[in-house]
């Protein structure tokens, strides 16, 4: 009997993958008014034959029964069909074929398409985070705006081309040509939240953020009573605005004035772009959402005590060797101004302060946490991610650091990533009342 390697299968895989796109393309080329749907079904059958688990034959199916004027319900009933005769109990296939069950599913809004000018990359992440599905968005394309790259279980970075080494070489192609082209423009999407970014400089969100996103919607987002009362919400580091975004869909309805601040000038643009598309989306009167983004890195000095009724942050968490610690962009010292300096002065009676940090630096959470006058509370579960920051894992002498003195783990994953640490998000209130029932407490 012969044992096949696992790189010899992956290659395997990837191979008929590479042949199921040709006939896939094929199918493309064939669709026309005079086009037989049979010999299209047959076609993308041989595809799914080759390719089981490849969901680019399933999206491809779709675009062919849209094309012959199939109705939804339709729609979905063939798509399901064919899986349970075809698909050969593929898990990834079957969660990608119940998206549709209630029309397309990536379709993004008219005020993000108005951003694209030529060609886009959308990102779509899973509620759960269990997969990601890309797609290329081309402007005013006769052939469909939409073009199916394929999908990618589970991401470890979100925004990372490795993230993306599971794709043919085709589908890889078109990625990497978007980003060398620098047609880079992203569409980022998360829990009916979707954010573009084409800023090189700005960091899209990437797996800490959407992690954030994730913890809000499991729990500060369901306690109603709280969310009931928020009126005023600020975010120290805003980046692309996303967070801000996610808290406009859930609070809109509140007419809250929403707050931020960045040491960047290009992460404040894009943050005002993505705000005022999403009140925008939203179709919110002007007076209804009061929103500013300041550029600062301080600016929680200047707002009035006890007014803050969210305060969030996802700050720089790496522990930098240089014992002052004080670079914005990296180190603890806005965790240090949020949790120890203004947190519990800024925040109101019912307010809560949500803060993302690494277990690179959990020792200096634990140091402030003493000193913060507030009750912390942990969100969720904490998630193991790499470490990706390019300053970092090139340097060394800050590498060594962080493995002998803050408990980074080096462990190679699939030839990709060699670097590890884990997320936690906590919440710290002054009211322990309103929320101890609600999470976990830290004692």
């Amino acid at each position: 009997m012969t044992h096949l390697s696992s790189n010899s299968q992956t290659n395997d895989s990837g191979n008929k993958r590479q042949v199921a796109d040709l006939i896939l393309d094929t199918v493309y080329t064939k669709l026309n008014i005079n086009s037989d749907f049979n010999r299209l079904y047959d076609d993308i059958v041989t595809a799914i034959s080759l390719a089981p688990d490849y969901t680019n034959n399933y999206f491809c199916l779709y675009k062919v029964l849209i094309f012959h004027g199939k109705e939804q319900s339709q729609l979905y009933k063939i798509l399901i069909d064919t899986w349970k005769e075809r698909g050969q109990d593929s898990t990834i296939c079957y969660d990608f074929i119940t998206l549709f069950k209630e029309g397309f599913p990536f379709e993004i809004t008219a005020e993000l398409k108005k951003t694209i000018q030529d060609v886009a990359l959308i990102i779509k992440i899973s509620d759960d985070i269990r997969y990601i599905d890309l797609l290329e968005f081309t402007f005013g394309s006769p052939q469909g705006d939409y073009l199916y790259i394929g999908r990618i279980p589970d991401p470890k970075l979100i925004c990372s081309i490795r993230d993306f080494d599971s794709l043919t070489t085709g589908k890889l192609t078109i990625i990497e040509d978007l980003i060398k082209k620098g047609k880079d423009k992203r569409i980022i999407g998360h829990l009916g939240t979707w954010i573009s970014c084409d800023e090189r400089t700005v960091f899209g969100p990437a797996i800490d953020t959407v992690y954030y996103n994730y913890s809000l919607h499991k729990t500060i987002y369901t306690n109603e009573t709280f969310c009931k009362s928020v009126k005023t919400i600020f975010e120290v580091g805003t980046g692309t605005g996303f967070l801000l975004c996610s808290m406009i869909g859930k609070f809109h309805n509140n007419n809250p004035t929403i707050l931020g601040s960045d040491a960047s000038e290009k992460a404040r643009k894009v943050a005002i772009i993505n705000i005022k598309r999403t009140i925008s989306d939203l179709h919110i009167s002007d007076n209804q959402i009061q929103f500013n983004i300041t550029l600062d890195e301080d600016s929680l000095k200047n707002i009035p005590d006890n007014s803050i009724d969210i305060l969030l942050t996802n700050p720089p968490y790496i522990p930098e060797y240089d014992v002052l610690d004080y670079n914005p962009y990296s180190g603890t010292k806005v965790i240090k101004d949020v949790l120890v300096t203004y947190g519990h002065k800024k925040l109101s009676r019912h307010g809560i302060l949500i803060i993302l940090y690494s277990s690179l630096c959990a020792r200096k959470i634990d140091e402030y946490l003493k000193q913060s006058h507030l009750f912390p509370f942990k969100l969720g579960v904490s998630k193991k991610v790499p470490l990706d920051l390019r300053e970092v894992s090139r340097d060394t002498r800050w590498i060594d650091m962080l493995k002998r003195n803050h408990g980074l783990e080096q462990q190679l994953y699939h030839d990709k990533y060699l670097y590890w640490h884990e997320l936690t998000m906590l919440a710290l209130v002054k009211n322990r009342a309103t929320w101890e029932n609600h999470f976990e407490r830290i004692e």
